[in-house]
């Protein structure tokens, strides 16, 4: 339905915000090191459709930032989380615009603070409820 039209329209935006998105399965993301700033996108998840030839479909997607920039306090730490939560904001409030998305819902933006790699950088975490139409 609107599987590709996500994972396109979200390749876009975030290279568009200087982030390399990958998409695949989500223990496959800590091994992704191609990129100083990396956007990892889990599989979109279709969990409901309403309608048979037209109609919308809803798709559980969760998104992960990372910029690899070194931080040598807490402060620095605090500063790129702050600056990965509000491009997240902005990569969904963009992907909300398209033509074939309806809505941005239950968004939640989580920091991931104390990777087990330190060479991970700093990571933030979405998770979203996108309804397209289709």
């Amino acid at each position: 339905m609107n599987n590709k039209r996500i994972i396109d329209s979200l390749s876009r935006i975030c290279s568009d915000k200087g982030y390399r998105l990958v998409c695949g399965a989500r223990h496959e993301a800590l091994a992704e090191k191609t990129a100083r700033r990396s956007a990892w996108l889990t599989v979109p998840k279709l969990s409901s459709v309403e309608g048979r030839s037209h109609g919308r479909a809803r798709y559980s997607i969760e998104l992960r930032l990372t910029d690899r920039t070194p931080t040598h306090t807490r402060n620095d730490m605090a500063a790129m989380s702050d600056r990965l939560e509000s491009d997240m904001l902005d990569i969904f409030a963009e992907l909300s615009r398209s033509t074939f998305v309806a809505l941005v819902d239950k968004l939640a933006v989580a920091p991931a603070f104390g990777t087990l790699r330190p060479d991970i950088g700093t990571s933030a975490v979405a998770e979203a409820v996108v309804e397209t139409i289709f």
